[in-house]
């Protein structure tokens, strides 16, 4: 028990100064290189902080415990729209573009929906496959329209046109090594510490005796989301709020087509306990559309919808259980 804690304290320590170096790494380059920070947000750092949750559910998977995989991406896909985005309004209340991100969101529902279409049942060698298809075609679709658009300006400027403004950077020459050493030191480094914090979270599960899906769930999925939580907290406080949905919509997009497809591929198993294709996924695909609604209807996450997304995932837990 004693061990457990201060792995988990030591985890948390080490997160928190890691992910906000991590931030203002990724601000930087998105800055730099005139790339919305949304596609910085659900590409760079989604796929960084969705990185605990591959490892833990690849290894689980891979160990047969499908059920502990599985539940780690449900109750990371719901931790991430109630405990970060909850606490990051709370915090601070975030506006959102709703224009800008009427793309991102409309693809994290579709991944986040295919996922629980797809694990009812139990995760299959065919299923991840589909998954890992869908998330290699949006990411070769995303980079696409991005370099598109990037030269498309250029060709602009080239012909003299007033109205392409010419970005910052063009002037700045080659990106800062600053930034790159601290964009590898954040990811690297919000991986390892989260691995301490899962690791204390595991050992606490054992000695209260839980079972592998709920503790994925719960212990585990909010063990894994604390990157997101402190990423969404570090940029909250530099004003970058559209890092944070970004953050948050990439993170739920990775964490159902690429982990989901790891887990697939590589455990290929039912599952054992049958509320995780229930009340479980019933549950994540709820929170996903209360979230939805919150930023279509009012253009931002106020204060009090912060606070209802933090009481809904407490509220949550007692229909996860086994």
């Amino acid at each position: 028990m004693a061990a457990g804690i201060i792995l988990c304290v030591v985890g948390l320590s080490v997160l928190a100064y890691v992910s906000d170096k991590f931030v203002e790494a990724a601000g930087s380059i998105a800055k730099h290189y005139s790339i919305s920070p949304v596609i910085i947000g659900a590409v760079i750092v989604g796929f960084g902080t969705s990185a605990p949750e591959m490892a833990v559910s690849g290894v689980a998977a891979a160990s047969g415990d499908s059920d502990l995989g599985i539940g780690n991406v449900i109750g990371s896909n719901v931790a991430n729209v109630t405990l970060v985005l909850g606490a990051a309004a709370l915090f601070a209340p975030v506006p959102i573009r709703r224009a800008l991100l009427k793309r991102e969101l409309i693809i994290a529902i579709g991944a986040v929906g295919l996922f629980a279409l797809l694990v009812q049942g139990g995760l299959h060698f065919l299923d991840g496959i589909i998954l890992l298809g869908v998330l290699a075609g949006l990411l070769a679709g995303l980079f696409g329209t991005e370099w598109d658009k990037l030269f498309r300006r250029g060709q602009q400027r080239e012909a003299g046109s007033p109205d392409v403004p010419v970005p910052a950077s063009a002037s700045r020459g080659s990106l800062p090594r600053r930034d790159i050493f601290w964009l590898i030191i954040g990811i690297v480094g919000t991986i390892g510490s989260a691995q301490l914090l899962v690791e204390g979270a595991q050992r606490l599960a054992e000695a209260l005796d839980l079972g592998s899906g709920f503790v994925g769930l719960t212990l585990v999925a909010a063990g894994t989301s604390l990157p997101e939580l402190v990423t969404a907290a570090a940029a909250s406080r530099r004003g970058m709020n559209e890092l944070i949905i970004g953050n948050i919509l990439g993170s739920n997009i990775f964490n159902s087509l690429a982990v989901g497809g790891l887990v697939g591929v590589i455990g290929a198993t039912d599952l054992q306990d049958a509320k995780l294709a229930g009340a479980a996924t019933v549950v994540m695909v709820i929170c996903m559309l209360v979230m939805t609604l919150f930023v279509f209807t009012r253009g931002r996450v106020s204060r009090i919808e912060g606070a209802f997304l933090l009481a809904a995932w407490f509220v949550a837990l007692p229909f996860t259980l086994p």
